[in-house]
């Protein structure tokens, strides 16, 4: 019962860090679209990981040009564009000025909706527990009527 009190405050918690932390992220995305500078990035290495569940992660290390030097970072991809990086070895890309470690690869996705609709049911999960094992009423236990002695 303790762990499923703590459960529902934990939730409660971060559900709405994961909906803040994705609409972020997508908001950071979409300036450097608009602000960013366009540029030609070649992928140098391609690192795959399978996870515990077997879904499985893909990056690419690309390399790219920033003001005369070369910079190289490591990005998460679609499957997609991962199988495609051996036969079309050039990615467009666009980063910012102030700070090129910050990137976006042009034609992924920039948004994670599923992000928004899990955070929105753990939140929703947690505001349930919380309600349930701290604020509601619990019915009033009724004594029985006494009768009362004649003596």
């Amino acid at each position: 019962m303790a762990k499923l009190k703590l459960g529902s405050l934990a939730a409660l918690l971060i559900g709405p860090v994961i909906l803040f932390t994705n609409y972020k992220e997508t908001t950071e995305k979409k300036q450097i679209m608009q602000e960013g500078i366009s540029t030609i990035a070649v992928p140098t290495a391609k690192i795959s990981k399978r996870g515990r569940r077997g879904g499985r992660s893909y990056k690419l290390e690309i390399e790219y040009a920033v003001q005369g030097t070369r910079h190289t970072e490591r990005v998460s991809v679609s499957k997609e564009l991962y199988d495609k990086a051996e036969l079309e070895p050039l990615i467009n890309i666009k980063y910012l000025a102030k700070d090129p470690s910050k990137l976006v690869i042009i034609g992924e996705p920039m948004e994670k909706p599923e992000m928004y609709v899990i955070g929105g049911i753990i939140f929703a999960l947690g505001a349930a527990g919380t309600w349930w094992y701290f604020l509601r009423k619990r019915p009033q236990q009724v004594a029985p009527p006494v009768m009362p002695v004649n003596a």
